[in-house]
C-alpha cells in the first residue's frame, strides 16, 4: 500500500485553523467553514456531516448534538493502513510522532497526553481542544468543544469523576491510587 499523509505545512495550518474556530457553532455554518478550509461536504445525515478533506470521501466529519450544535470536527491526516503489515504499523507510529512534533512547534506544548495503543495528544484552549489521535489504522486531528470532550472522556472512563476538575482539586504532591478500578495512578 502507498501510505499517504498531509504535508507538514498543511498539518500545521490545520492545527491553527481548527484552534481559531470559535465555539460553539452550528450545522448551518459547516458548509462555509468547509469551503474556507478547501473541503467539500460529501453528505449530511442526522448527527453527522461527512467531508472530503483531501484524502477522499469521508476523510473528515463533523458531529452534531441533537440541537444541531457542532460537537467535534475530525480530519484524517493519513490514509488508512493495513494493520496486519508491520512496516505500515511502523509508518503510522512514525507519522504520529512527526505530526505531534509539527503541532507542538505550532501550538506549543500539549496540555494532555494519553499514551497507549491509541495515543492521543491534546492542546486545550478556553473553549475548545485540538487533538491528534492514532488508531491501529489511521491518524486524525480533531477539534472539539471542551464541554463535549470532557463529557466524552468521562463516559469513556466509565466513572463518575470529571478528571479535569478532579486533577485541579489535588493539592501538593498527592498521589491517588485506583487499583480496584483498573485505572492508572494519578500523580501530581
Amino acid at each position: 500500500m502507498a501510505e499517504r499523509m498531509w504535508d507538514d505545512r498543511a498539518i500545521a495550518e490545520l492545527g491553527v485553523r481548527l484552534r481559531d474556530l470559535r465555539w460553539p457553532w452550528s450545522a448551518s455554518e459547516v458548509p462555509a467553514v468547509a469551503r474556507a478550509l478547501g473541503w467539500t461536504v460529501d453528505s449530511a445525515s442526522e448527527g453527522i456531516i461527512e467531508l472530503d478533506t483531501g484524502l477522499g470521501p469521508s476523510s473528515g466529519s463533523v458531529e452534531l448534538d441533537w440541537e444541531g450544535t457542532v460537537n467535534t470536527v475530525r480530519v484524517l491526516v493519513t490514509s488508512f493502513i493495513d494493520s496486519d503489515e508491520a512496516a505500515e504499523r511502523a509508518w503510522l507510529r512514525d507519522a504520529f510522532v512527526h505530526a505531534t512534533g509539527l503541532l507542538t512547534a505550532t501550538l506549543g506544548d500539549p496540555t494532555h497526553r494519553i499514551p497507549g495503543s491509541s495515543p492521543d495528544v491534546r492542546w486545550r484552549g478556553p473553549d475548545s481542544t485540538i487533538g491528534l489521535t492514532s488508531t491501529s489504522v489511521r491518524l486524525m486531528i480533531f477539534s472539539a468543544g471542551n464541554d463535549y470532550l470532557d463529557e466524552d472522556d468521562l463516559q469513556g472512563q466509565g466513572i463518575g469523576v470529571k478528571w479535569s476538575a478532579f486533577a485541579e482539586s489535588l493539592e501538593g504532591n498527592e498521589t491517588v491510587h485506583f487499583p480496584l478500578l483498573g485505572l492508572p495512578n494519578v500523580e501530581d
